[in-house]
C-alpha cells in the first residue's frame, strides 16, 4: 500500500499536460439562386503544461504506512510504564491505589466538617 501511495504522489508532482478542443461551423450561406451551402466545420485544438506541487493526501498514506509499520515493530510505545533504572516496575499496586483514594476521601470529609459552623 505504500508503494502506491508513493507512486500516486510522484505522479502528482509530474507535469499535467491537458488538452482541449473546441469544435466551430460557420453559419449556412444562401447562394444568389437561393441554394444553401453549409458552413465547413473546424476543429481548434490547444494543449498546455500545468507544473502540480503534489497531492499532501497521498503523503499522508504514506506517513500511516509508515506508522503502522513502526508501532508493528515495537518502535512507537503508546504506553509507558514506570521504572527504576534497573528495570524494576514502579507503578503503583492496587492496594496502594485504594489507600491513596482512601486516605483523600477521609481528607475530604474532615476538610468538609472542619468548613461546617
Amino acid at each position: 500500500m505504500e508503494r502506491t501511495y508513493w507512486a500516486a504522489w510522484e505522479r502528482s508532482c509530474a507535469v499535467a499536460e491537458v488538452r482541449t478542443a473546441k469544435v466551430t461551423r460557420p453559419p449556412d450561406a444562401i447562394g444568389a439562386d437561393g441554394t444553401v451551402t453549409p458552413g465547413t466545420t473546424r476543429t481548434e485544438t490547444s494543449k498546455r503544461e500545468v507544473v502540480q506541487c503534489g497531492n499532501p493526501a497521498f503523503l499522508r498514506g504514506v506517513e500511516r504506512c509508515i506508522e503502522k509499520r513502526c508501532k508493528l515493530l515495537g518502535l512507537i510505545v503508546d504506553k509507558i510504564a514506570g521504572t527504576t533504572p534497573d528495570g524494576k516496575d514502579t507503578s503503583p499496586t492496587l492496594e496502594a491505589m485504594v489507600a491513596a483514594l482512601i486516605k483523600g476521601e477521609a481528607a475530604h470529609a474532615t476538610a468538609g466538617a472542619a468548613a461546617t459552623p
